[in-house]
């Protein structure tokens, strides 16, 4: 997806078992679990050069806002990323691989 602003924009959410849950903006080619915790997600259209990307180990509450969440140390990270695919890294409380559900957005500025 292009923004009005000339900024490419890829986002969505991938399932503890590596499936893609929400493709919002259509830039998901494939996701797939490679290990545990261990995430590739292939982009659509390839990226002009690798993108600023951000990641988060995803605990949806619903519209429930009485839930406070779980501990802030199970988190995920982005092991590597080029113009292609994305490896993202998931984690318990104690830093081990664990399956998590994730959400990113991937985003570079067009040439313009």
């Amino acid at each position: 997806m292009v923004s009005g602003n000339g900024v490419r924009v890829v986002a969505g959410r991938i399932s503890p078992n590596g499936t893609i849950i929400t493709n919002p903006t259509g830039g998901i080619r494939s996701s797939s679990k490679k290990s545990k915790g261990l995430y590739l997600v292939h982009f659509k259209q390839h990226f002009q050069s690798p993108p600023t990307a951000v990641v988060t180990v995803y605990q949806p509450g619903g519209t429930d806002f009485s839930i406070t969440g779980d501990n802030t140390q199970i988190n995920a990270l982005i092991i590597s990323i080029d113009c292609n695919q994305m490896l993202v890294k998931t984690g318990d409380v104690e830093g081990n691989a664990f399956d998590q559900e994730f959400a990113f957005i991937a985003l570079e500025q067009l040439a313009g």
